[in-house]
């Protein structure tokens, strides 16, 4: 099913005119929003930094995840007035299953084996606290939209377009009829970032105590704050 392209929103960021508008993955804007994203993700984020992952594997993970997060009506591309793509929110149902290459990706790369545990620890205990009709209702389409990935590009950064994204995702979700979306916050800055759009704090895993079962020693103690914790954020489209 396709979706139609919506009026897009326009907002002054900073002396900067911005569009938010739909991420299609033939359109002008998808290569350079991958790029965005694996940028962001092999250079700031505090749980790839931990994990001693390779820019090539971080690369190859957006490669292969991107196509699925495009022409759903959900993920949004920040674009200026010149065309220039300012910063990228990455979402998609979370009924959907993952990319078919994803088991082959992790048995690949098994540095990146506590990234996707703690993910999973926090997903678990969204699909059993968080969700309106409990876990059964996860599995059905149109319920949970997944707030994945947000990558603001370097040059357009501290100019609020980090916010203006999360808005317009949070509005497509409800704009579809999802009942609900989640985040998986890694760092301080995007739990912040999400808090001020409208999502709220159900739960953390502290990076400084936690680790996968099985394992005794936290693998993400060594971060720096103010990262200090993995926070699941939440937010309500239909009581």
């Amino acid at each position: 099913m396709g979706f139609e392209q919506p009026t897009l929103r326009q907002s002054e960021v900073a002396g900067t005119s911005v569009s938010y508008e739909l991420l299609t993955q033939d359109g002008p804007c998808y290569d350079r929003a991958v790029a965005i994203l694996a940028e962001s993700f092999y250079s700031a984020e505090p749980l790839t930094g931990a994990s001693g992952v390779t820019r090539a594997s971080v690369e190859e993970f957006f490669a292969m995840l991107c196509p699925q997060m495009c022409d759903n009506g959900l993920s949004v591309v920040a674009v200026t007035e010149a065309g220039d793509v300012a910063g990228v929110f990455i979402a998609n149902d979370f009924a959907t299953p993952p990319p078919p290459a994803t088991e082959a990706f992790v048995q690949a790369n098994p540095e990146w084996g506590n990234i996707f545990a703690i993910l999973d620890a926090v997903e678990e205990f969204m699909t059993q606290n968080c969700v309106p009709g409990g876990p059964k209702s996860v599995a059905t389409p149109g319920i949970v939209c997944h707030q994945w990935c947000m990558a603001v590009a370097p040059e357009f950064g501290g100019r609020g377009i980090g916010g203006g994204l999360a808005r317009a995702v949070i509005s497509n979700a409800a704009g579809r009829g999802f009942v609900c979306s989640f985040a998986e916050a890694t760092g301080a800055f995007s739990a912040k970032l999400l808090c001020r759009a409208g999502m709220d704090v159900r739960e953390k895993w502290p990076y400084a105590e936690w680790a996968p079962e099985g394992v005794e020693s936290p693998p993400f103690a060594a971060i720096q704050a103010p990262h200090d914790a993995t926070r699941l954020l939440t937010v309500r489209h239909v009581e």
